[in-house]
């Protein structure tokens, strides 16, 4: 009887497809859109991408504040002194969790700890979003707020910003006017709340960056992807610096030559950044990596397999090449790129003082 009982869990979950950590992975559909904005356009590391159902932790959420700041205010934050239960130097969220520290958005513990890995609770990830506001110079004013039912609950220290976060409706209650302040986050509800407060101050910030540029100019699509060194960039990395954005396909003698004048542009314009797009229909970088290699270039280059940056910048023939201002907004898009080009003229009457 129990080999029958087996045999009919088994092939249940071999007919119906039945994949446990493809349901785990998958945001709940309130969530879907926001989420799928978030990652789909570079705006927050790939790391936080998945496992939506998992409690979030404080050391992820650090991260998610420190990232609002950045997206706010264009200005990257310099850490500050560790904890003392927190020494993973290569592991991607320490630099936040100092930055974090550094902006005031956390404080840890008073005996000098943060536990990183430890559930954030709806209280602390309240006054954590109100402190990465506050950091960016935003402030609330909630006084005469509607007391949720389970108030006596809420810390004393997380009163003011749980009521301030409301106000301004990033994060709600859970029904029946309770906010259970002492219930920990999952992944996905913290995402959704992120999204909200750059909805609500990110977007403005990016609109007051426009007043200094021609409005004739449109704004360059975000894009995330990964350099061939493992380097994982996005538009908004290069926020606040000129860009030089070029696309070749499948590394043609076209694209050699381009990635040689790129190397002698560099040597003008050392501000500017650049970066190579290959459009190709395989991941396999060897080519490229000798290539660069032998002609000692050091600025970023990626591939798109998947063609979908390229779609989205509309470049139908290579190379082509974009400069993006300072704002995000493509100031010329033009075929090639040589000595004689319009984007050199264009960064050659910028270096000159002139738009």
């Amino acid at each position: 009887m129990k080999k029958y009982i087996l045999l009919l869990i088994i092939s249940l979950v071999v007919l119906t497809g039945i994949t446990f950590a493809d349901n785990y992975d998958k945001p709940s559909s309130w969530a879907e859109k926001q989420i799928k904005y978030l990652f789909d356009n570079g705006i927050l590391d790939e790391r936080l991408n998945g496992d939506f159902k998992k409690n979030i932790t404080r050391k992820e959420f650090a991260y998610l504040g420190v990232r609002l700041y950045e997206l706010i205010t264009g200005n990257t934050a310099d850490p500050s002194i560790g904890f003392k239960d927190y020494k993973r130097r290569s592991e991607f969220y320490y630099d936040y969790v100092l930055k974090a520290r550094s902006l005031n958005i956390v404080s840890g513990y008073s005996d000098g700890t943060f536990k990183p890995e430890k559930n954030i609770k709806r209280s602390e990830i309240c006054k954590m979003l109100a402190d990465s506001l506050r950091a960016t110079g935003e402030e609330f004013d909630n006084k005469g707020y509607k007391e949720f039912y389970d108030h006596i609950y809420i810390p004393k220290w997380a009163v003011e910003d749980v009521y301030a976060v409301r106000e301004i409706g990033i994060i709600n209650g859970v029904g029946r006017n309770k906010f259970m302040p002492l219930k920990v986050t999952t992944r996905e509800q913290a995402l959704v709340m992120f999204y909200r407060a750059y909805e609500e101050y990110g977007n403005k910030s990016l609109a007051s960056l426009s007043d200094a540029t021609d409005q004739n100019n449109r704004r360059a699509k975000e894009f995330s992807v990964r350099t061939i060194t493992g380097k994982r960039v996005s538009l908004f990395d290069y926020r606040g610096k000129m860009l030089i954005l070029s696309f070749v396909r499948d590394f043609q003698p076209e694209s050699k030559k381009l990635m040689k004048e790129f190397k002698n542009i560099y040597g003008k314009f050392r501000n500017v950044e650049k970066l190579v797009v290959d459009i190709r229909k395989n991941d396999n970088v060897d080519d490229i990596k000798k290539f660069l290699d032998e002609n000692k270039i050091e600025y970023d280059v990626a591939i798109d397999v998947k063609n979908k940056i390229a779609s989205s910048y509309n470049v139908n023939n290579t190379p082509m090449t974009f400069l993006i201002d300072e704002n995000g907004y493509v100031l010329i898009d033009e075929f090639g790129l040589s000595e004689d080009h319009p984007i050199v003229k264009k960064l050659e009457l910028i270096k000159g003082g002139q738009r």
